[in-house]
């Protein structure tokens, strides 16, 4: 099969990429790409063994060094995404399938009536009166949801609508019975994952805290993050490969504490292919990917976050692992996808 793939974030997409859109993209053509003919459009200097027709490079695309929540940058980025994709779309007869992975996923729908697209709604930044109109105005697109949470708060009302989980490629993550006594946070530095919440927990337990991730906004960083690292509570700046998976695999539990409705939540799933269980807020789909009591524990605020820190070691560690061999794998993920495409 002839795919194009469509996926212009403001990192480059490659093996290593640290989290998010990008990494689902990595681990789809990864799983796709022995056996059918992958073409990637997005920035240039993403590294895939695939054919990259590039837009921009992620310096040009940052080259003022402007905030990612700057309204220039918002209007440059996302000019950007529909530039990407015109450019799949005037080479669409070459393609079976073409796949658009934006977080602004409405272009597809606003810009194009080609009836092999699917587009894969990783989040909905528009309200639903405005949701609605875009939808109504172009119905012809498959759309795909990340979970169900996406699938049934966001486009209840939608027609061409399927859903698959976001995959991992657990043959990176090494399973490990044996923790050893420190909490881990990982994820990008921003105030909508708000590792500061994870702070408040370690101080309330007194528990070694490690905190991981790129930093996306350095004054938020500056001010609510840096002021409280001491020997307790540390940062080690983004972790990759080796380092990552030993990193969760001895935690003795992943702290997830987003600020917004997360619509799926990635580095849950890594951590619970290490065996390590995740104590959650409850937002968006993370009921969905942790069991309750099993896997981890979800919950509603940090107190609530802290005194679940005392019944981690009741976890089965091997049920964590088991939960993400089930559901939540880049194979299972790429077979869902295939079998939408086929659709």
């Amino acid at each position: 099969m002839r795919i194009a793939i469509v996926s212009l974030s403001y990192l480059p997409i490659t093996n290593s990429s640290l989290g998010g859109l990008e990494v689902i993209v990595s681990n789809l053509i990864d799983e796709l790409k022995d056996k059918h003919e992958i073409t990637l459009f997005g920035l240039s200097d993403s590294d895939l063994p695939v054919k990259i027709e590039g837009i921009v490079s992620s310096a040009d695309l940052r080259e003022d060094g402007l905030a990612l929540d700057n309204k220039y940058f918002v209007r440059r980025y996302t000019t950007y995404q529909a530039l990407a994709l015109k450019k799949a779309l005037k080479q669409a007869k070459d393609f079976d399938v073409i796949h658009v992975h934006l977080a602004e996923w409405q272009h597809a729908f606003l810009y194009s009536n080609n009836e092999n697209i699917v587009v894969t709604a990783h989040g909905n930044y528009m309200n639903p009166r405005l949701t609605k109109m875009i939808l109504e105005e172009n119905s012809i697109p498959k759309l795909t949801c990340i979970s169900k949470f996406v699938h049934d708060n966001f486009f209840p009302k939608y027609n061409h609508k399927y859903l698959a989980y976001n995959g991992i490629n657990i043959r990176k993550f090494e399973f490990n019975d044996n923790p050893e006594d420190y909490l881990v946070w990982l994820g990008r530095i921003t105030k909508i994952k708000d590792p500061k919440s994870a702070i408040e927990v370690a101080q309330k337990t007194g528990k070694k805290l490690i905190i991981a991730g790129g930093i996306d906004y350095q004054d938020f960083f500056d001010e609510s993050i840096k002021p409280y690292l001491n020997k307790q509570i540390q940062y080690i700046g983004p972790v990759f490969g080796k380092e990552k998976n030993e990193l969760l695999a001895k935690a003795e539990a992943l702290l997830f504490t987003p600020a917004w409705e997360e619509p799926f939540g990635l580095v849950a799933t890594e951590a619970m292919a290490c065996g390590t269980p995740v104590i959650a807020f409850n937002k968006g789909a993370l009921p969905e990917i942790i069991d309750n009591n099993e896997t981890g524990f979800i919950v509603d605020n940090v107190q609530e976050m802290a005194e679940k820190i005392s019944e981690v070691k009741k976890i089965d560690r091997k049920k964590c692992r088991q939960k993400i061999e089930q559901n939540y794998t880049s194979e299972k993920m790429a077979e869902k996808y295939l079998e939408i495409y086929q659709k």
